[in-house]
């Protein structure tokens, strides 16, 4: 992802990641540097999986807020889901 930041800032990237609902954080989870291979495979797919979880629940949300004709704001659903994923 460093690599995009050459043509335009972080900030950016992060937006338009984050207006297809994908969750930088879980994206950008690293540490994976000093595992043997078996830990990487395993951490990998941890990581992998909380992704994709983060990442349905958001689509379904936005789904859910759009077919009951409410407005989508991406900062809000990131929002709503941080305080529901602290709590």
């Amino acid at each position: 992802m460093k690599d995009r930041y050459e043509w335009t800032s972080e900030e950016i990237v992060y937006e338009r990641l984050e207006s297809h609902l994908i969750p930088v954080p879980e994206l950008a989870n690293g540490g994976y540097e000093g595992l043997s291979e078996e830990s990487k495979i395993d951490k990998l797919k941890k990581d992998f999986d909380a992704f994709i979880s983060l990442r349905a629940e958001l689509v379904m949300k936005a789904v859910q807020l759009l077919a009951n004709g409410h407005q989508l704001s991406i900062s809000q659903l990131f929002n709503d889901n941080e305080l529901k994923n602290n709590s």
